[in-house]
């Protein structure tokens, strides 16, 4: 169970692999030159938001897109290695909705980081992977939201009537269809 607190979400900014469409799991890789070009663009929407702490993958690529965001805020950043992605194999189980031990290990480990996260001071943003993004919308039930999002795409988690959670992208590169 994750914590029912309004948090932002951010996948990190475009990579060569992304680009290729190939999966990359733990490899340590930096944005390339359109993942920056993403991630500065979000700067005047962040800046915008209530943010107080900014919760990150310990991937570099996420941190990169963490550090370009967010310019112009002056918050802590703290690094929570639970929400680093998950393998290649697992996200082919998970996506496909083939449940096995480590596809909930990993949806486990993902809610043992966002609920660090939530710990913080807030509104947190928490800058991760699609990894990540699927395994939080899968753990929260959500259901009017696309579980596979593009990169740099910025989402705000509220909880709607009931204490129901719901997603909402802010603001989209050219991927309005993953919202």
């Amino acid at each position: 169970m994750i914590i029912k607190k309004d948090f932002y979400f951010l996948r990190h900014g475009e990579t060569d692999l992304n680009a290729g469409l190939i999966l990359q799991d733990h490899i340590e890789i930096t944005l390339n030159a359109n993942g920056r070009k993403q991630a500065h663009a979000l700067q005047p929407v962040m800046a915008t938001l209530p943010i107080q702490t900014i919760c990150v993958s310990p991937f570099r690529r996420a941190r990169e897109t963490a550090e370009i965001v967010a310019h112009h805020l002056s918050c802590p950043f703290v690094v929570i290695d639970e929400l680093g992605e998950c393998t290649d194999v697992i996200w082919h189980k998970m996506t496909n909705h083939q449940p096995c031990d480590a596809v909930q290990e990993f949806i486990q480990r993902v809610a043992i980081g966002m609920n660090k996260a939530l710990t913080c001071e807030g509104p947190v943003l928490v800058v991760a992977h699609g990894g990540v993004h699927w395994a939080m919308c899968h753990q929260m039930n959500i259901q009017t939201h696309h579980k596979v999002i593009g990169n740099c795409v910025p989402v705000h988690f509220s909880l709607a009537e009931e204490a129901e959670w719901r997603a909402d992208c802010l603001f989209t590169q050219n991927v309005l269809e993953n919202c």
